[in-house]
């Protein structure tokens, strides 16, 4: 009777070690063609940040939506979400999914930064700029933000979620990412491989601290229950 969860846990587990390997190979494959300037890459991001500048500048209601939902990306945004839902599970004493979340979010926001001073690349420099952003560009810390804090949160609700309902959230959040991703696109703040790495650096993160707690869990007695939401029997 335990050789099932054994063999489901192990299975996932590997499965979700091919999606690390993936985003991580990925990843760094794509910082180094942009830190060798590799020309189609590189012509691309001019490209697309010009073309998308002179498409969106002149619509003032359109630049003022995609400022709104860029927010949702940002990290004001996004640590007071967290904040909050890690608050209420403490409250619910769920300490796993708690410390999940904590683990994921600070991991993002040492990330960012440290990998944008060691890359070293500079913004883009549009004819009309829509938004300011400090810092450097590579990778786009709202789609690295993003990516983890949404699909942390995911993971965390997921159980308590029906199947149609888990469906929809997947769709939804994914869409979410992907229009904070291209926000910072079209305001001019970032290429197109900055929030692709962003992207992948999330899903690899994401999946590194996912695995620990998943295997973390499974080691306490707890079989083959899902990450971060396994606290029954945990935290008591």
């Amino acid at each position: 009777m335990q050789e099932k969860p054994a063999v489901a846990f192990t299975a996932r587990s590997l499965l979700g070690l091919a999606v690390i390997v993936a985003a991580g190979t990925c990843f760094g494959v794509l910082l180094l063609l942009v830190r060798a300037k590799w020309g189609p890459l590189h012509r691309l991001d001019l490209t697309t940040a010009a073309e998308l500048n002179a498409e969106v500048s002149p619509h003032h209601t359109f630049v003022s939506v995609l400022r709104m939902v860029t927010d949702l990306g940002g990290p004001t945004f996004l640590i007071a979400l967290v904040s909050v839902v890690v608050l209420v599970l403490l409250i619910r004493r769920r300490w796993a999914s708690a410390a999940f979340l904590v683990v994921c979010g600070v991991g993002g926001l040492i990330l960012s930064p440290t990998l944008k001073t060691l890359v070293g690349r500079l913004r883009p420099v549009v004819d009309i700029p829509l938004q300011s952003a400090g810092g450097n560009s590579f990778p786009s810390g709202h789609a690295l933000g993003a990516t983890i804090t949404y699909g942390s949160l995911l993971l965390v609700a997921f159980p308590l979620l029906s199947r149609p309902v888990r469906r929809g959230a997947v769709v939804l959040l994914a869409l979410l990412i992907t229009a904070v991703a291209f926000t910072r696109v079209a305001l001019g703040v970032h290429y197109v491989s900055d929030v692709v790495g962003g992207f992948l650096l999330g899903v690899a993160w994401l999946g590194v601290v996912t695995y620990a707690f998943r295997r973390w869990v499974y080691d306490r007695g707890q079989g083959d229950a899902p990450v971060a939401v396994a606290d029954r029997g945990i935290d008591g």
